[in-house]
């Protein structure tokens, strides 16, 4: 592997860190349009976790120039780390996640 040669199947990941929107004692709510990234690539895949439980697949973008939208919809969740998967080469440039606050963790 050189970092000329373009053609290799490695996997590559970047994940967020767990964001809790400066509040970690409300619950936070994703609208399904909240997440606009800028990325490019031929196969990249987005994964979710919340609350420290395990990535889940929210979508795979084949062949991504420019702008997408990744139609997140979680609910009642304190924290949200994000994780983009590909086994091509690939570019992340931004990632935008809209939550809204609202009531108190309840125990």
């Amino acid at each position: 592997y050189t970092l000329t040669k373009t053609d290799t199947n490695i996997e590559s990941y970047w994940t967020t860190l767990d964001d809790e929107f400066g509040y970690p004692q409300y619950q936070k709510t994703s609208n399904k349009k909240g997440c606009v990234i800028d990325m490019e690539g031929e196969e990249i895949s987005i994964y979710i976790k919340t609350n420290n439980e395990d990535f889940s697949l929210i979508k795979t973008f084949v062949n991504t120039k420019g702008y997408v939208v990744a139609k997140i919809k979680k609910k009642k969740w304190k924290s949200i780390s994000q994780k983009f998967i590909s086994k091509k080469p690939f570019g992340l440039f931004s990632s935008t996640l809209e939550a809204y606050i609202g009531s108190y963790v309840k125990r």
